[in-house]
């Protein structure tokens, strides 16, 4: 058992205790970092392991691509449910919680990346990063499952040169990935300012543990603090402060339910210099204090007893 207000580090998807909540996983043990350039195996080298189901977990320094080559099953992104058919493929961010349960004998591939290899290295790619920062699913093409099929070639060879190809490799599948999101996502796709909210909301994703202000997040966009404000209240019905705030909360709420982090630990984490403010914030967004909150979650959470 992992002592207190500790996060809860296993080794990649052992099996959980009834009494777990969402667990973080590394890949590699207690390593933070993978020790490769990225990693690719196959799904059913995972999945077949553990009976083709994967619990829900999390991981802190990773982001995933996974893509479905044959068979399907369900997944679990978040609060969401998703249902997994040949050329299935699903954005995982760090931090997202996510689940398989797969037919036995699907197959396809997961591609796990370092974050700081998806770190914004140009405006450009910054967009990219910012789409891939919100979990989501997309149908994919027959050419990308071949280019999934090349990484996991040149993942397991020693080629001249292989790392280098496998950090290009990562770049060019972030964003064929990031088309295929922002293609099945109406929303992206039109303009205006509901064009304006998504990338806000991207950046959202990107840099709430930093605390932006609005302003720095009107000066990214290139408008002032009051138009950023008039944009967000007309197209989501909130100003721009109460959506940072939203994902802030949303993110308080996920570490309160799933880790063992203490109240001033989370606080931290969350960019707050002071754990009361923080509670205080917490208990006008929600209605509960964060030992409320936590005590009320933790009864629904528990996952089942293995049958």
């Amino acid at each position: 058992m992992d002592p207190p207000n500790e996060r809860l580090y296993k080794s990649n998807m052992n099996a959980l205790s009834p009494v777990d909540r969402i667990p973080i996983y590394n890949l590699y043990g207690e390593q933070d970092e993978l020790p490769d350039v990225l990693h690719c195996e196959t799904i059913e080298a995972r999945a077949v392991r553990h009976d083709w189901r994967i619990s829900a977990h999390r991981h802190a320094h990773m982001h995933q691509f996974l893509l479905v080559r044959s068979g399907g099953g369900m997944a679990r992104l978040d609060n969401r449910q998703i249902a997994l058919a040949p050329l299935t493929v699903i954005n995982v961010p760090c931090r997202a919680i996510h689940g398989f349960d797969f037919e036995p004998h699907t197959g396809g591939w997961v591609v796990t990346v370092p974050m700081g290899m998806l770190e914004p290295s140009s405006r450009a790619f910054s967009a990219v990063t910012g789409v891939l920062a919100r979990p989501g699913h997309a149908t994919g093409t027959p050419m990308l499952a071949s280019f999934f099929e090349t990484i996991a070639a040149e993942h397991a060879g020693l080629a001249f040169g292989r790392a280098s190809a496998l950090r290009a490799a990562a770049h060019l599948l972030a964003t064929q990935i990031a088309r295929l999101l922002l293609d099945g996502d109406e929303e992206a796709a039109s303009v205006g300012g509901a064009s304006v909210l998504r990338r806000f909301e991207a950046l959202i994703e990107q840099n709430f543990r930093a605390r932006w202000r609005v302003a720095d997040y009107a000066a990214a966009l290139g408008m002032s603090a009051t138009h950023l404000t008039r944009l967000t209240n007309a197209e989501a019905g909130m100003s721009a402060s109460a959506l940072i705030e939203a994902r802030i909360m949303r993110e308080a709420r996920r570490e309160l339910a799933y880790t063992t982090l203490s109240i001033a630990q989370i606080a931290y984490d969350l960019g707050y210099e002071d754990p009361a403010y923080f509670s205080r914030v917490f208990s006008r967004a929600t209605g509960l204090t964060p030992s409320q909150y936590r005590s009320r979650s933790n009864g629904e959470i528990a996952l089942p007893q293995p049958t």
